[in-house]
């Protein structure tokens, strides 16, 4: 995959905030932007839990 390729496949998650970058110089590196995502993974996972401990009748049996 060429270099452009690989930045304009970076551009989306960047713009989105789900990446931040650092130029130095000509070479730019991209990281998960742990600011933004913790805080909706934390949410996500909270939602997950709550919803663990009622139950389901989309998932619930019998034997």
């Amino acid at each position: 995959m060429s270099q452009a390729n690989v930045s304009k496949h970076l551009r989306t998650p960047y713009e989105a905030k789900l990446l931040r970058r650092e130029k130095r110089g000509a070479a730019t590196s991209y990281q998960i932007d742990d600011d933004f995502i913790h805080p909706r993974c934390d949410r996500i996972c909270d939602k997950l839990n709550r919803n663990d401990e009622q139950p389901s009748e989309d998932f619930s049996f019998s034997i």
